[in-house]
Order: structure tokens, then sequence, then C-alpha cells
């Protein structure tokens, strides 16, 4: 059975006759409490899932938007490090020629090398002297490197005219080595430098690409992730305790019919509940996503243990749950006076625990 909350709050008898009719407020039970904040929770995900996916179109199809991701398109197709495959999705260099299962291993050498020097070229025409000097020697060390082995034979050599090309020592032989050469080229040099080093210069020396990704995470992340959480918020907590007056229940406090009473016995102000939703969503709710949930956690074990069974919100600001079906919960004084005047009706004392 539901605790009754008995004790009076002092100052708050609001009638003096003899013959008074008592309000008891029943505390609501605590799986009640936890069902209704479950089905709030559920409600949030869905309205922000469909407000992010519904927000995040909206952002892609602006004119700005469009116009950089244009943009970011054309500068991947120039750098040579993005292709379309097959299916016109557009890709890096090595997904596409891994995703290719006709190709042969000379074939995907081939590509991955031609690749790596259409970047080059790239960059030497749109990179600053400085930024093209370093990635054209990083990819000559990088060759050169002790780790560029088979066995003990360097995979890359300097020829007579100082460039650096492939041992041609490695593909003497039949047809059958051969192939196993250019797997060994393709997965030991070329694709990792791609994947590792080409793709870090693209950020760090291609003009206007990082800065369009940048802009395209802040927009459909950053922006639009707390566009959506706020607004979503503000659906599900904060707009049905404005609409549900007598209580300020959410949808699923409405559900179990749960309310809310704060000091004086009656229902909280629209700046109580505006304070109330503030602390929950933007306090409990954000600092819990980088604390492990421990908010969460402190604020239900408050609900279930504490002397009164508030939550932190409720306990700042002097509020308490109630059973809102098993008794009325008034709007103001001037209610109950009015009740006090209906022949049928005694006088309202009020009876709740006292948090003075």
């Amino acid at each position: 059975m539901d605790e009754q909350i008995n004790q009076v709050v002092s100052g708050q008898e609001i009638a003096n006759s003899d013959n008074k009719m008592e309000v008891v407020y029943f505390r609501p039970g605590l799986h009640l409490r936890v069902l209704a904040n479950f089905i709030d929770f559920f409600v949030l995900v869905f309205v922000f899932l469909f407000g992010f996916l519904g927000t995040r179109e909206i952002i892609r199809n602006t004119p700005t938007y469009k116009a950089k991701s244009e943009q970011l398109v054309q500068i991947k197709l120039d750098s040579g490090v993005y292709e379309y495959d097959d299916d016109n999705i557009l890709r890096d260099i090595v997904s596409v020629v891994n995703n290719d299962q006709g190709q042969s291993a000379k074939s995907r050498c081939v590509r991955s090398r031609k690749a790596i020097d259409k970047f080059i070229a790239y960059a030497e025409e749109v990179a600053t002297p400085a930024n093209y000097n370093v990635i054209v020697d990083d990819y000559r060390n990088f060759r050169l490197s002790d780790s560029m082995k088979k066995g003990d034979i360097p995979m890359f050599i300097v020829d007579e005219d100082d460039n650096v090309i492939e041992n041609p020592v490695l593909f003497e032989g039949v047809e059958s080595i051969s192939a196993g050469i250019y797997t060994t080229y393709f997965e030991t040099a070329y694709a990792p430098y791609l994947d590792e080093r080409v793709q870090g210069y693209l950020l760090t020396a291609i003009p206007n690409y990082k800065s369009i990704i940048s802009y395209q995470t802040a927009m459909l992340l950053w922006v639009n992730i707390f566009t959506v959480y706020c607004v979503a918020g503000i659906l599900v907590y904060l707009i049905p305790p404005l609409f549900f007056k007598r209580g300020r229940m959410t949808l699923g406090k409405w559900l179990y019919g749960i309310g809310v009473v704060d000091y004086r016995c009656l229902s909280p102000k629209v700046g109580i509940a505006i304070a109330r939703f503030a602390i929950f969503y933007f306090g409990i709710y954000i600092l819990s996503l980088f604390t492990f949930g421990l908010p969460l956690i402190l604020n239900f074990t408050l609900m279930a243990f504490s002397k009164n069974k508030q939550s932190f919100p409720d306990y700042m600001l002097r509020l308490v749950e109630v059973d809102a079906r098993r008794t009325k919960i008034y709007l103001s004084f001037l209610e109950v006076e009015l009740e006090k005047t209906s022949p049928h009706k005694k006088a309202v004392n009020f009876r709740t625990r006292n948090f003075d």
C-alpha cells in the first residue's frame, strides 16, 4: 500500500473552523515512479532520433552545406585519393580496389601507386611549397625505410636519376612469383601509405579540405545534436508539465497519475517547473554523459532511499511527488476557499511531510 504523507506543514493550515476537510497525500510506489521515468526516457529517445534525422536532412539541403559538399567531392576526386565504385559511391581508392574482386594483384598495385603519384602532383598545384616538399620527402623516406624489404632485399631502390623505383630484382622469375610480389607491394607499401599518410596530408596540406570537414562535423553533429537535444527535452519534460498544471506531470507521470506538490502543498508555479526541468535535463542528464551515468545513479538513490523519497531536483526545490489519483492537487489557496464555500464540502486542512 502507498505510504501516507501525514505530517502537517507548519503555517499552511488555511482554515480554522472546527469542521475541516482533510487532504492527505499518498506517496506513489517506487516502481510506478521508475516506470513513469522510463516511459519519459523512451519518448525522449524517439523524439530525439526523429528530430536528429529530420534536422540532418534539412541541414544537408541548405545552399551553404550543399556548396561545401560539392567542393569537398571535387577535392577528393582531384586528389586521386577517392574514386566512385561500381555502386556509384565515392570511396577511398584502397577500399575501391579491395572491393573489386575482378582485379588482379598487379592492377591493385598499379592503381594505388598511380593514386599516390596523382596526389603528389595535385599537392604541387594547390599546397604551399613547404607542405609539398614535406610530402615528397616523406614519400621518399617511407619507401627507403628499413621496413620496406622482402626478406633481405629492399623493395625500393634509387636509380641513376636519383628517383625511387620498385626493385626490379624482385620481379624476376615466373608469373606466379610476380603476382605475389605485386600483392606485397600493395599491402606493405602503397595501401598503408594511402591510408595512414595521404589521408593525413589531405587534412593538413590541402587547402579548404579540413575547414569543410570541420564545418560538416559541426553542423551535423554539434549544432544538430545540441539543437535537437534542447528541443526534445522541452517537448518531453517541459511542455507537458506546463500543460498539466495540476501536478506538473510529464506524459509518463500522467499515465500513472503521479503529480508533484511544493512546500505549500499546492501545484508548483511555472518558474519552479522550469527550474526543475533545467536541473534535471541540463544538469543531471548532461553530466551523466561525461561521468558514466553517475548523476543519474545518485538521483535514483535519493529518490529510492532518502528520508522524503525525493530526487535531487525535488530536494533542491522542496517538491514531493504524490499520488494524484487518490487526492486532488490544488492549484491555489483561492481554489481551496472556493471549495470551502460549497455546502457539501468541509474546509481543507493540508497534510503532508514537513520539508522546512
